[in-house]
């Protein structure tokens, strides 16, 4: 079934509010997706506002609306059990089934970086120096399980934004060398590890792999599941 609705992610800066316009001047709908939703309905323009995210489930993409859920997630010291917003979106639901047998795919966010990015008394993006990028330091949790046994890894590192450019061009180099069609994610063109191992020595990227271990029964996790 055909449809004229197109899901637009971060619509808000230039380059979004440019494919907004270009969708509307071919007659196409958009579908605004992002996290802050007063800066959604400033350039919605009577479009589809979304408090929504897609959420991997079962095999399957699902549409996520209505208000933002909260729960909780333990991290390694010295976070410890945090506050998570539940179904964060993130690029990951859709992008990790594309390269690893993973049924379900359950993002989180802690609160407290939500309140450090989106705040009300958070500082304008022009406040923001390149250097403080630069500086901040970020943990991710990857927590793998099906339902009986459960793995954990951890990537610490420096500026969450900067790791972002190394990817793109390892990326790009591989395909001028070995070009390839279709839509496809990074851990399609270029072997994990190898980009693991440049991030560790530009952006001080430290891998740590926890043990398998037996889980009791869980009723939620009948499936591959992913968590971060």
């Amino acid at each position: 079934m055909s449809s004229d609705l197109v899901a637009v992610f971060g619509p808000t800066g230039y380059t979004g509010r440019q494919v907004l316009a270009e969708l509307r001047r071919r007659g196409l709908t958009p579908l605004l997706v992002g996290r802050d939703c007063q800066r959604l309905e400033a350039v919605a323009e009577g479009d589809e506002v979304a408090g929504r995210r897609w959420a991997q489930r079962g095999g399957q993409l699902e549409l996520i609306t209505g208000e933002p859920r909260y729960g909780s997630f333990g991290y390694p010291a010295p976070l410890g059990v945090e506050p998570v917003m539940e179904d964060y979106p993130l690029p990951e639901a859709v992008t990790v089934p594309r390269h690893l047998d993973a049924a379900t795919v359950r993002l989180v966010m802690t609160a407290s970086t939500l309140r450090a990015v989106l705040g009300p008394d958070v500082s304008s993006s022009a406040q923001v120096t390149d250097q403080d990028r630069a500086d901040s330091r970020f943990m991710v949790v990857a927590l793998v399980t099906d339902g009986e046994t459960e793995r954990r890894t951890v990537a610490t590192g420096r500026d969450i934004y900067g790791v972002t450019a190394p990817m793109i061009v390892a990326t790009a180099q591989a395909l001028l060398s070995e070009p390839k069609s279709g839509v496809l994610t990074i851990s399609q063109v270029v072997e994990p590890a190898d980009l693991l191992v440049g991030l560790h020595e530009t952006h001080w990227l430290e891998i740590e792999q926890g043990a398998t271990h037996d889980l009791k029964p869980s009723p939620w996790a009948r499936h591959r599941n992913v968590a971060a």
